[in-house]
């Protein structure tokens, strides 16, 4: 099949101005025995000749099935995508695989049906189980909807380990790029956190912690890195953003040199 062989568009159903005395919608079972329904359609007795009881195919009902066919193919034609509808899914079981909605809250986000017998709401289908989004932020819906398995995951399965070790933390937890993750308990109840770095400085001078606490440190531990120097953090100096340098022991280097500097303190 070719495009150009596409047949020409309905602009307007069947019918449609025709009056009520021309026109009848059709239901889906009739207690009129000489009436089209959507069950039986035309009925027996529309086959038997008016000679032996039989009765004419009413044109209203004519008029009415190809109204109804031909709205619908209409919206097609048009590109109406429709949204989810629980009384339709009820009656036919279930959208099938592969079925497309559009979002009842996003018109520009299209849902793909991923299983037969598909009776949930998109809208209460938050992990994506049931149905797959497309379209505009689609796929970021998607990403976003697994990342939140994935952390799910993690977390499920880093409370496994915790559990089971009846300890804070069993081994060695790493990143993505290898580097261990540090616990570090809380002191009467607030959250602790650590600064670990190098700097130039020498005794007596003021040091700046990269990131300031949230209140003075709770630890502080120097080591010199190019000549001896028993190095400390002058008592009474510590504060949220920085410490002063002892100035009791002697610096060998006789002039600022390399330190290493850990804290712990709260976040």
């Amino acid at each position: 099949m070719k495009a150009s062989d596409l047949p020409t568009k309905i602009t307007v159903p069947f019918a449609q101005n025709a009056g009520l005395a021309y026109r009848r919608d059709i239901p889906l079972q009739s207690s009129d025995t000489g009436a089209a329904s959507f069950m039986l359609g035309f009925p027996a007795l529309t086959f038997q000749p008016t000679s032996a009881g039989g009765t004419p195919p009413d044109g209203r009902d004519m008029n009415g099935i190809l109204y109804a066919l031909s709205a619908v193919a209409r919206s097609w034609c048009a590109g109406i995508t429709l949204t989810f509808d629980p009384s339709f899914a009820h009656d036919v079981g279930g959208y099938p695989l592969g079925a497309v909605l559009r979002s009842a809250t996003d018109p520009t986000i299209l849902l793909i049906s991923q299983q037969d017998n598909n009776m949930t709401d998109p809208s209460t289908d938050h992990n994506s189980t049931f149905w797959r989004a497309i379209g505009n932020n689609g796929e970021l819906t998607n990403t976003l909807n697994d990342l939140t398995r994935k952390m799910d995951s993690l977390t499920g399965n880093l409370d496994g380990k915790i559990n089971r070790s009846g300890d804070s933390m069993s081994g060695n937890l790493l990143s993505a790029r290898g580097n261990s993750f540090l616990e570090i308990g809380s002191q009467n109840g607030r959250p602790m956190r650590m600064e670990a770095f190098t700097t130039v400085t020498d005794k007596g001078q003021p040091v700046t912690f990269p990131n300031s606490f949230s209140g003075p440190p709770v630890s502080i531990i120097i080591n010199a890195l190019e000549a001896d120097w028993d190095c400390a953090a002058a008592q009474g100096t510590w504060t949220a953003s920085g410490f002063t340098m002892s100035t009791w022991s002697s610096n060998t280097a006789n002039r600022p040199q390399h330190v290493s500097v850990m804290a712990i303190g709260p976040a």
